[in-house]
This record gives structure tokens, C-alpha cells and sequence, in this order.
């Protein structure tokens, strides 16, 4: 592979930082959010919708980061292979090729955390939005009833 094929298209992983930060301080507000009326659940589980949209599109960022940097960490640990696989045998140039990798190897791991991490969130945003859709239909089924005693 070449270096102009490994250079990263989108956000960098900073630019990626700085976008969760934000995100993640909407979701964990609209988590523990408790509407008491039902414009508030209407408007909750619309900023629920778009966050989880943004969140899928940071996800999708974070991903094509991850595999960047799983290439990063393989091309490493290939090339220290080949070096020392012809001085030593193959587990020491194993052993070796993964310490020359750790760098990369943290890079990735992080990457990986991330996007579990994130997606989790997108979990829980989920089933907040469950939630408010049944608090909804059963606001909306009291509302009916008074109105059909009346």
C-alpha cells in the first residue's frame, strides 16, 4: 500500500474528540431528562432522533478512523516482522514486531473504546426514545378517554 492511500479522509481523531464531547453532553442531558407534559416528550424524542442520526454519522467517522489506524498498527508489525524474522526465530521476531507495534497497537485500542463507547450511548438514546414513545401513546390514550366520557 502506498502513503497516499493511507492518508485518512474526513475528521481526524482529535476533530472526532472534540465532535463526542459534544455529542456525548447532549445524550447523557436528554438521557436523564423527565418530560412532564406532552409537548416536552414531543420535543424530546425529536432532539432524541436527530442526536442519534448525528451520532450514527459520528460512528460512521469513527469507524473509517479505527480501520486506518488497524492498518497502521498491521503495516508496523509486518515490516518489523520481516526484519527480524531473518535474525531470529519466529517467536522472538513475533514478540519483537508486537513491541515495535505498541504505539499503534494504543492507537487503535483507543479507537476501538471510542466506538463502543459511542455506540452504546446510541443504545441508550434508543431506548430512551422507546421509552418516550410509550409515555406518548399512553398520554394520548388518556387524553382520548376523557374526551370519549365527556
Amino acid at each position: 500500500m502506498s502513503d497516499a492511500i493511507e492518508t485518512t479522509e474526513g475528521p481526524t481523531v482529535s476533530q472526532l474528540a472534540e465532535t463526542w464531547l459534544s455529542l456525548r453532553d447532549r445524550a447523557e442531558a436528554l438521557v436523564s431528562e423527565r418530560p412532564d407534559d406532552p409537548g416536552a416528550v414531543a420535543n424530546i424524542m425529536h432532539e432524541v432522533e436527530v442526536l442519534m442520526i448525528e451520532i450514527a454519522d459520528y460512528l460512521n467517522n469513527l469507524n473509517h478512523q479505527r480501520y486506518t489506524a488497524e492498518r497502521a498498527h498491521s503495516k508496523r508489525r509486518n515490516a518489523a516482522l520481516s526484519v527480524h524474522g531473518k535474525s531470529y526465530g519466529v517467536t522472538i521476531a513475533r514478540a519483537m514486531a508486537d513491541v515495535e507495534a505498541l504505539p499503534e497497537q494504543a492507537a487503535w485500542d483507543a479507537l476501538r473504546a471510542a466506538y463502543h463507547y459511542a455506540e452504546d450511548t446510541q443504545k441508550a438514546l434508543q431506548t430512551k426514545h422507546y421509552g418516550l414513545m410509550n409515555v406518548n401513546k399512553n398520554m394520548q390514550s388518556v387524553i382520548f378517554e376523557r374526551g370519549r366520557r365527556q
